[in-house]
């Protein structure tokens, strides 16, 4: 299925976005919640290594699972949100990886189906098995979700806190997958139900690619199905 909404984004916004994701994700206490209004009227966003400073995420082992929607949708010739995510991407990881070196963080790519593309310390070359565009037919965030589980089951020993960090458009397209094809599929409670059984806390987390409202809404309902706890920065 494609969605054309002609739907841009600033890199700009996203680099700050992302900047305090990196926080956001790291911070052990409580929910942290970015106001889109902030961002795009206040002043100029401190940079990752301040706001990581700040929070002293230094010294709380985390577990970062970025799912990174390669479906057509996101490509350069449809609603142009993929390219942005390939240019940032690297800069959130070379953040993470100066200022949380403990930390592991996990990319997993996603269109019909899943898969882990890295696994380990936070690097900026964990981006080089993602493709250069998006072609993917599909979009299986059911799929993707569950891939993010597992690797939070297997977490390594001394992981404090998770998070979930979905970078898509919010559109569910897999009508070839009976456990996640709808939200009255039953996949997506077994998730919710997996997501409460781990033993850390793990907060789900998109990124607003978009301002486009349609586009804000599928992905806090993708999130929302999931996740006890989600915030949309």
């Amino acid at each position: 299925m494609i969605r054309m909404l002609g739907a841009k984004f600033s890199r700009r916004s996203l680099r700050r976005t992302i900047a305090v994701t990196a926080a956001a994700l790291l911070s052990a206490g409580g929910t942290f919640m970015v106001s889109p209004s902030a961002v795009a009227d206040g002043p100029p966003a401190a940079s990752a290594s301040t706001v990581a400073t700040g929070l002293g995420v230094q010294q709380v082992r985390s577990e970062i699972v970025i799912l990174v929607d390669t479906s057509y949708s996101m490509s350069i010739g449809q609603n142009g949100l993929y390219p942005g995510v390939l240019a940032e991407l690297p800069i959130f990881l070379s953040a993470l990886s100066k200022q949380a070196p403990q930390d592991t963080v996990a990319i997993i790519e996603f269109s019909a189906t899943a898969r882990e593309i890295y696994n380990g310390p936070p690097n900026v070359h964990a981006v080089k098995g993602l493709p250069r565009d998006a072609t993917g037919a599909g979009s299986d965030i059911g799929a993707a979700f569950q891939q993010a589980i597992a690797t939070l089951t297997t977490a390594a020993e001394g992981i404090q806190v998770g998070g979930v960090l979905l970078l898509s458009d919010g559109l569910v397209w897999a009508p070839g997958d009976p456990a996640f094809g709808s939200y009255g599929a039953p996949g997506w409670n077994l998730l919710h139900a997996e997501i409460n059984s781990l033993p850390i806390k793990v907060t789900g987390y998109g990124l607003q690619l978009s301002t486009n409202k349609i586009l804000t809404n599928d992905l806090s309902v993708a999130l929302g199905a999931v996740f006890g706890t989600h915030v949309m920065i």
